[in-house]
Order: C-alpha cells, then structure tokens, then sequence
C-alpha cells in the first residue's frame, strides 16, 4: 500500500497553529518538490530527518521572521492567521498535483525508472550514431565532432539528475585509533619484600679474568695517551680468545669484539705484532672488530642483528676508545656523558652476556693518583669500575681506581715490547715497521725494572753533564743503548728517560740540545757522595798492612 503524498507532505490542522507549523510546512513543501525534480529515493524516515538541513534557506530564514511576529499577536489573530494559512496551503498542494506531481513515493520511483530507459535509448542512439561515424575510413570532421560532443552534453545536462551521485567521503578525516583488544594484565607485584625474597635473587659474579673483572660488567680503563692502555686492552683480549692464564689468574676463554674507532691502522698493526708474539693465527682466532669511529647509538640495531646472523657469544667487547664513539657537542655535559654511558652499557645486553671495557682518556691536569674518565660525574656513575694505567720506570700498573664493584686488592704490571720482524709490517720499500705490545711481568721482574730504570736515569744524567748539548742520538752511542743485528742507537730509549729526567726538573732542552740544570748538577753530587759513602768490604782475618796498628 503506498502512501499518499498528501499525507506525508500535509501537516494536521490541529498542528499548524503557532510557530513550529508556519516553519516546518515551508520546509516540508520545498523537500517534496526536491524529490520531484531530482528523482531520489526518500523513505518517509529519511524525508523526516532531511526537512531541516536547509536551514540557510532565505525562505527558511523569512519563515523565522514570521514566526516572532506570530508569537507577538494576540491569541485571535493568531486563530484568523492558521486559518488562512491552512486554506493557502491547501490550495498550494492541489496546484502541486494538478502540475504532475507523484500521487505517492512509489509512483515517483515508478516514473523516475520510466524515464531511464527514456534516457538509455537516447544514449543508445547517440552511440550508434558515433560508430557509424567511426565506421568510414576517413576520421572524423572537426564538425561531426563538435556536434557529437553537443549531443553528448545536452544529454548529460537533461538527465543527468536520473543518476544521484554518491557522495564520496572524506579522505583527510583523522580517524581515531582502536585500541587493540588486550589480555587482561597480570597483578602487579608487591613493592616491599622480605629479606627471604631479597637474597634469593642474588647471581653470584662470573669473572672473566679470575679475580679482576667480570662478565656483564661496564668498566672504564683510562690513562693518559699514549701510556699503553690499547696494548693492555688488547693483550686481555689476546688471552680471553685463547685461555692462557694472564700472570697468574685464570682466564674464561670466549670471543671478543674489539670496537677500534680510534686509528684502526694501528690496532690493526699491534693486532699483528700481539698475533706473533703470543704465536696466534690471525686467520682463525675467535676475535672480531668494528673497524672506524660511528656512533653507537645510530648502529646500535645493526651490531646487534650481526652478532645474532654470525651466532656469536661474546665474552669480551673492548671500545677504544670513549671519545671515538661519542658523537656528543659537550663531554663535561652530565646529561649527555651520562645518556652515552648508559648506551655503552647496552652492549653488556649482547648475547653471551660480556664485560664491555671503554677505553677512556683522563680529565684535564688528572695526576697518577686521579685518572677518573672525561665525562663528569655522570659517566663514573654508570661504570661498574674505573680501571687506572700508570707509567711509572717503564713498569705499567694497571689497578682499581675511584670506584670499583668488587675486590680492590689487586694490581697487574706490564712492559711494552718492540716488535721490529714481523714479516707483514713492511713498508712499500720493504722496511721493517716496529710495533708495540704489552707483555705481563712479575712482581720480581718489576722491581728489577724499576731499578734499571733508575741506573738508566743516572747514567744518562751523567752522560749529559759530561756532553752538554748532545742529542738523542749521539748520548745513545755514548752509552751503548743500541738495538738490532745492525746496533742502531736506541734514540727512543733515551728519549722516555729524558723525558722523565725533565719532569723532574733535572735536564731542560734548548733548541734539540739536552743540558744538566742547577737541580740535576746537585742530583749528581748526592749520587756521587752516595758512592764513596758505601762501606768498605771487612778486612780478611790474618792480614797485617805495615804501619796499622792491630786491634784487639
């Protein structure tokens, strides 16, 4: 059964009176015509929930006008109003129908289909009229174009209205995010626990070097520069690979990834001179290495992925030094040294679980008693222990120093050999390169070094006194300090002890000239005077010089 149109666009008299009738009959009206004219499909509902979109309307607007004037008339005009406003109304929708208008909604769908197939067999008969155009052989005039296109046109503009687009929607619209639907989350634990559960947690240590340092582990090793610290860093790293005891401490053996950020070619020059010294292939040893200076932070996902792909378990990671890996403006920010710190000690994360050593260069005027790495305070504060090289008489001694998790009572000496064979470290004209590698001595053997250290210093103090404005060279053939099948003048061994002599205020240097100040010419009467001082060896028994008497 449809529904009669007059009911639907037809409000009851008893409703028309006051305000909401004058307005809502005005839109209602100019809604129905809507759909006459462009054909759409309109449910009563949706027709009910349309009549107030065109508020922006000037008869809508003029609608509103007459509804405050409604409202200040008095209650009998306001009959005599409805009253003629009913019989307009009527009058407007008999006109309406009279004009063609649908008698219902489904007489409208009726004849708005019969007008598509009016519309199709039209634009049948426009295409046909096209192919038998392109159908000859000659192409198209700019007339028959023109006039197709006219045809086209007039088409589209009678009845395009047939054929309601549909209203695309919006495609800048942010969209809210759904919230995935998740597990309901586990209870939380208890904040405060017992002392039951407190040390029940506990792991002990796993040393990596027996007594020293340990696994999982974020340690600085600062020194001054070039005072050994990479020859150490290395020479550790040399014996986790292989398991040799360092001195006497056990070594857990496992791979190592060596970060050489600061002048690879020389690490890769006292890998080669270590490799021969400790008799190790380079080939097949089980130590890896990043080789140039990048930050850590950027690359960090890459290292990770590549110690996975490779399956390596890590025992060691070695980082030389803190200042090649930093890509920070200020290193006395605390913010920033203590951001990087803690970057660091991500590598203690990698598989295997390793002791991550940093290399690290002491703060400005740092004495032997005070080499805590450039940073700040926040830096030292992330380290598990700061690990200091001192040079002292050619003995290196490495010891905890400022902070340090775990046993302090140990040190570790070295000395720094030169290796001057080694069949690859060659020049282009096949000239031996010498390198440095650091080699454990013993307590004993330190203590001889020490005082060979000293007898050099003396010797040499002598020898300047005796040629006052010699170089380097010429004191080193004075006293015999040669090196190599060819006895070369050792000029590097008398220049650290030079160097140790000025320090001591005891020799100056005048334009590559070396002479004894006023401070090493008493140095050299002291040493003297201790010489003569020394008790003679005891007389043998038995023995009479004419002229001394015996004693009893």
């Amino acid at each position: 059964m449809s529904i009669s149109t007059k009911r639907k666009y037809r409000v009851p008299v008893e409703d028309r009176i006051g305000p909401p009738r004058v307005a809502l009959t005005s839109v209602e009206r100019r809604f129905g015509e809507y759909l006459h004219d462009r054909g759409l499909d309109c449910s009563p509902e949706e027709l009910a929930g349309r009549k107030h979109q065109r508020a922006e309307d000037a008869k809508f607007r003029e609608d509103m006008r007459r509804v405050h004037r409604w409202m200040d008339l008095s209650p009998a005009s306001k009959e005599k109003l409805a009253a003629r406003q009913a019989e307009r109304d009527d009058a407007e929708h008999e006109a309406w129908l009279a004009a063609g208008a649908p008698n219902s909604l489904d007489d409208l769908i009726e004849k708005r289909a019969a007008s598509r197939v009016v519309a199709e067999s039209e634009w049948d008969e426009i295409r046909k009229q096209l192919v038998n155009l392109t159908d000859d052989d000659e192409d198209m005039t700019d007339e028959q174009v023109s006039a197709h296109e006219a045809r086209v046109a007039a088409w589209h503009k009678k009845h395009d209205h047939l054929y309601p687009k549909k209203v695309t929607p919006v495609s800048n619209v942010v969209r809210l995010p759904v919230p995935p639907m998740v597990a309901p989350a586990a209870p939380m634990p208890d904040l405060i626990i017992s002392s039951a559960d407190f040390v029940k947690g506990f792991v002990p240590p796993e040393y990596l070097i027996d007594g020293m340092i340990q696994r999982r582990y974020f340690y600085s090793m600062t020194a001054q520069t070039g005072v050994g610290k990479t020859a150490i860093a290395m020479r550790w790293a040399a014996h986790v690979i292989t398991g040799a005891k360092l001195g006497t401490a056990e070594v857990e053996k496992g791979t190592v990834l060596y970060l050489a950020g600061e002048n690879p070619t020389d690490v890769q020059a006292r890998w080669l001179g270590l490799s021969l010294s400790m008799d190790i292939d380079p080939a097949t040893a089980d130590i890896h290495f990043l080789v140039g200076a990048m930050n850590i932070g950027e690359v960090a996902g890459r290292i990770v992925a590549e110690v996975q792909k490779k399956q390596l378990s890590l025992a060691m990671v070695v980082v030389d030094t803190a200042a090649a890996y930093n890509f920070g403006d200020d290193e006395n920010n605390n913010a920033q040294m203590g951001a990087y710190a803690r970057q660091l000690r991500t590598l203690t994360n990698l598989p295997g679980g390793p002791c991550v050593i940093v290399l690290a260069h002491p703060t400005k005027r740092a004495n032997s008693d005070d080499l805590m790495p450039r940073g700040g305070g926040a830096f030292i504060a992330e380290v598990d222990g700061n690990l200091a090289v001192i040079r002292e008489n050619g003995v290196l001694t490495v010891c905890p120093q400022i902070k340090f998790r775990g046993s302090q009572d140990w040190k570790c000496k070295y000395e720094l050999n030169v290796v001057r064979d080694h069949p690859i470290l060659r020049d282009v004209k096949g000239r031996a390169i010498p390198t440095v590698v650091a080699r454990p001595v013993s307590e004993g053997a330190a203590e001889v070094m020490e005082k060979r250290a000293d007898a050099d210093m003396e010797l040499l103090l002598d020898a300047v006194h005796r040629m006052p404005s010699a170089t380097p060279t010429d004191l080193a053939r004075a006293l015999n300090w040669t090196f190599g099948a060819r006895a070369e003048p050792n000029s590097n061994r008398v220049k650290r002890n030079l160097t140790r002599l000025a320090s001591d205020k005891l020799v100056k240097e005048t334009l590559g000239k070396w002479r004894v100040t006023e401070a090493g010419q008493k140095e050299l009467n002291a040493i003297e005077l201790a010489r003569t001082n020394r008790p003679l060896p005891p007389m043998p028994s038995g023995v009479h010089f004419p002229g001394v008497p015996l004693t009893s």
